[in-house]
């Protein structure tokens, strides 16, 4: 005879002798058998001795005299924020040709020019200047030291 393991969410569930987990109603008749079921809904005696019963108000809240937190103490006033770094050259030639691309495809009626000659000039603008900008992600080559291509660590 075969001998199985019981699966982890079986562990620690009442079994019978073949192994198996016992059904819903053998444990119910377990409990029943012991008297430990709890009677569902009370019987109408324990409801009426239940309404029957006072009950005592919640205490009313006590009323707290309002806390300044700032009471005695000078107001914060932060610090100027810094100045916005300056743009570089490649980065504003990259602004420069990507919004010039879309004023050719957006407004080109407005401008009276041919829509042939601006819609390849405009997605040639804006394709430029996407290019430009993720050629510029691409990290540059170093010269390799004596020591190898590894620039070590910085202190």
């Amino acid at each position: 005879m075969p001998v199985t393991r019981p699966q982890p969410e079986e562990e620690g569930r009442p079994t019978h002798a073949s192994g198996r987990p016992a059904s819903f109603d053998d444990i119910v008749a377990g409990w029943v058998a012991e008297g430990t079921v709890p009677r569902w809904p009370d019987p109408p005696a324990a409801r009426q001795a239940a309404a029957e019963q006072p009950v005592d108000p919640p205490p009313a809240p006590s009323v707290c005299p309002p806390y300044d937190m700032l009471a005695g103490q000078d107001h914060f006033v932060p610090p100027d924020p810094p100045p916005l770094p300056r743009m570089s050259f490649a980065a504003m030639a990259v602004l420069i040709l990507v919004s010039a691309g879309i004023v050719l495809l957006a407004v080109h009626d407005t401008l009276r020019l041919d829509s042939a000659v601006c819609l390849p000039l405009g997605l040639v603008l804006i394709s430029t200047g996407l290019g430009w900008l993720l050629l510029r992600c691409w990290p540059a080559r170093t010269k390799p030291d004596a020591e190898g291509p590894d620039d070590g660590a910085i202190v």
